[in-house]
């Protein structure tokens, strides 16, 4: 059987096979700041190399407004790690190459839950834990 496996993966090289799945790991270090009262700054790492299964070739960022009606305990997502389920849910797409965006256009004195996904060729992995970050108030 080694041998079977061993010859698999000279193959696969030679002809050029993509062995590439989406990341099995969230990026890390996520956190963010308000630039101004309608603009904030989202940094992270990307997941840990031996778990990004690929290039990553893009990261999307996903967020929402939390609002003072929102039930605030642990169920803020969907069934993939904590992801977002309400309505008003915005994302922008970087590229790969990229740990450092800018949301503009937010609204003013706001809260938003951010969180940041990697993507291979083959798909996204999961999302980030959630970060909460407040805009400004006007003037600053």
């Amino acid at each position: 059987m080694d041998n079977l496996v061993a010859g698999l993966i000279v193959s696969c090289f030679s002809v050029g096979c993509d062995v590439t799945s989406a990341p099995s790991a969230a990026p890390r270090a996520v956190h963010g700041q308000a630039v101004n009262s309608t603009s904030v700054l989202v940094v992270w790492s990307p997941p840990p190399a031996a778990r990004q299964n690929g290039v990553v070739v893009r990261y999307r960022l996903i967020y929402a407004a939390a609002n003072d009606d929102d039930d605030d305990d642990d169920d803020d997502g969907d069934a993939r790690a904590g992801g977002p389920t309400r309505r008003h849910v915005s994302s922008v797409s970087v590229p790969g190459s990229q740990q450092t965006h800018v949301l503009n256009g937010l609204d003013r004195w706001t809260q938003y839950k951010i969180w940041v996904a990697a993507s291979t060729s083959a798909g996204e992995g999961p999302r980030s834990d959630v970060i909460v970050v407040q805009t400004d108030e006007d003037g600053r």
